[in-house]
């Protein structure tokens, strides 16, 4: 006799939660998917848009009995998307006021003449590498913050940093060569 072993499980978590989505939930999901993502595209880029879309329908499948003790289910649906667009939204005008406040730091150093360079090298730097450099060093941010602000991962951040250093080294070190008579 031969005996059978049992199957693998080959499935991950997210694949049960899955699952578990109860029917009237998919098919809420299904009926609204294209609305929710219309209205989130009226204030997001679609990438946000679709991503701020999923986030709200986790959020609905997460509170799903809560919510269907509580009413009109696609009332209750429709104001978690509208929380979670608002808190998108919210989070672009932060970071488009960072920028512009970066933008004009940027400016003003580029009219700025120390002497030494430093100002001008800051400024000649690329738009990503100068926001790095005067969020780390100026305003002495940490990464995960920096990462936050401009969207990106830490590791890019850092990578940034070092380009940023690279050049202004490379910059300066010429710059010293021809002002400061060390040939």
């Amino acid at each position: 006799m031969t005996e059978e072993a049992p199957a693998e499980d080959h499935s991950s978590p997210v694949t049960h939660a899955m699952l578990d989505v109860p029917p009237v939930c998919e098919a809420l999901y299904l009926a609204n998917a294209d609305a929710y993502f219309s209205y989130a595209q009226h204030w997001l880029d679609d990438e946000t848009a679709e991503e701020a879309v999923h986030l709200a329908f986790h959020q609905i499948r997460n509170r799903w009995e809560e919510l269907g003790r509580h009413g009109d289910l696609r009332q209750q649906a429709w104001a978690i998307l509208r929380r979670v667009v608002a808190s998108y939204v919210e989070e672009s005008a932060v970071r488009r006021e960072i920028a512009h406040v970066l933008a004009v730091y940027q400016e003003l150093l580029e009219q700025q003449n120390a002497g030494v360079g430093l100002y001008e090298a800051i400024a000649k730097l690329s738009p990503r590498q100068f926001d790095v450099v005067v969020l780390r060093y100026l305003c002495k941010f940490p990464t995960d913050r920096i990462a936050w602000y401009l969207g990106v991962t830490a590791s890019t951040v850092d990578y940034h940093c070092r380009r940023a250093t690279r050049r202004l080294e490379r910059d300066l070190a010429q710059l010293l060569k021809t002002d400061g008579g060390t040939k």
